[in-house]
């Protein structure tokens, strides 16, 4: 499967489930079955960052996740969107700070989405009457994207864990869409 046919697919199945609505936690609903329909892909990221999470921590000798985290979260965010969600992992860029506490991490992932995946935003905007534009939809599909690793990442580190949005910013330049995320990890008690 292509990789603009995967792209399709992925947002086809997020606008059927939930045509975009936040209400009753429609659209949250519609990355979790995603995340069902992936359970093999969910199953081995799940392996592959546990044994990344106990082999820095044994290198390490801490097991600070915000240190981890600040180490190692391009990986654990790039993987995830790329592997368990249909986003192109050379268009992804993250920078993974230092959080006030040993819990807390800062966050900022960069998603650049190309001609070809807005035109397919906008073909199934207009396939299934969503209302709103391409720039908003593909913001909200790239944050709740991001923030659907929280039961994920929790299972990795065996804590409860979740992910706040801060700021969100974005930038059209050239018929592509840049869209600048900041938020912060935390375990959450």
């Amino acid at each position: 499967m292509g990789k603009y046919e995967r792209f399709y697919n992925f947002i086809e199945r997020i606008f059927e489930s939930s045509h975009l609505q936040i209400a009753a936690g429609a659209i949250q609903k519609a990355y979790r079955e995603e995340i069902f329909l992936n359970a093999e892909e969910i199953h081995q990221y799940i392996k592959k960052m546990k044994k990344l999470w106990e082999t820095w921590k044994s290198k390490s000798k801490i097991d600070f996740i915000s240190r981890f985290v600040e180490e190692l979260g391009s990986i654990v965010f790039i993987s995830w969107l790329s592997e368990i969600f249909a986003f192109n992992a050379k268009q992804i860029r993250t920078a993974c700070l230092r959080g006030p506490s040993s819990v807390d991490s800062l966050l900022e992932i960069l998603y650049l989405f190309d001609k070809d995946e807005l035109k397919i935003i906008k073909e199934l905007i207009n396939k299934h009457k969503i209302d709103g534009q391409e720039d908003k939809v593909a913001r909200t599909l790239f944050i709740e994207a991001i923030k659907a690793i929280s039961e994920s990442f929790s299972r990795v580190i065996e804590q409860p864990y979740k992910i706040f949005t801060s700021e969100v910013d974005i930038l059209k330049k050239r018929g592509t869409l840049e869209i600048k995320y900041k938020g912060a990890g935390r375990v959450i008690e």
